[in-house]
């Protein structure tokens, strides 16, 4: 998504076919309009989304490593949305921080960090693995969240051009697929510094 912005994006990674492809091009320009038509509030919601594929992403390399210690993402905050916990509402984060943790059978899987302009709660058009229902929120002291309007969210994205929608619908799945790669590293793994329960 941060490839529509004014300051573009970098390409991350590099494809390569393993065989023979057919290729559909997409009009970059007129995805351009389109994310340039969205209401600041959705295009914030999207690179939020972004952010977090990134976040993520990141995750699945520290858990493989054995680089990620639970306290850096639980000592000190506070649960502000429980996994399982029914929780209708979405916010957005105006100061402050907050990381994503999902409890497994193998331990605490730490997901993402999120910072201010993310999101975090129940998004109503697509489920990405995390909070509420798959992961738990924990917020900093100093967190600050704004409620935004699901419904809002909801009757944007439905009217959204089916390309774009195939966009957001294709990152949100990957989120939840890269999470649940985190998840099974850490079970192959056993990696003992995620092990202890948060307080």
């Amino acid at each position: 998504m941060a490839t529509f912005t004014v300051n573009g994006n970098i390409r991350s990674a590099t494809n390569i076919a393993m065989g023979n492809v057919s290729l559909g091009v997409l009009d970059t320009q007129r995805l351009f309009t389109d994310f340039s038509n969205l209401t600041q509030g959705f295009r914030r919601f999207l690179l939020s989304l972004d952010r977090r594929l990134r976040e993520v992403t990141d995750r699945v390399v520290d858990v493989r490593d054995g680089q990620i210690a639970l306290d850096d993402w639980v000592k000190g905050r506070k649960p502000a949305i429980r996994q399982g916990k029914p929780e209708k509402r979405l916010f957005m984060i105006t100061e402050g921080n907050a990381t994503v943790v999902r409890y497994t059978e193998s331990g605490y899987v730490p997901l993402a960090r999120l910072a201010k302009g993310d999101f975090f709660g129940s998004v109503p058009f697509f489920d990405l693995g995390h909070e509420p229902h798959s992961a738990s929120i924990f917020a900093s002291p100093d967190l600050k969240i704004s409620q935004l309007d699901p419904d809002a969210f909801l009757a944007e994205y439905e009217q959204l051009p089916p390309t774009f929608k195939k966009l957001i619908e294709h990152m949100a799945t990957c989120i939840s697929v890269t999470t649940k790669v985190a998840c099974d590293t850490l079970t192959s793994d056993g990696d003992g510094d995620t092990d202890g329960a948060p307080s």
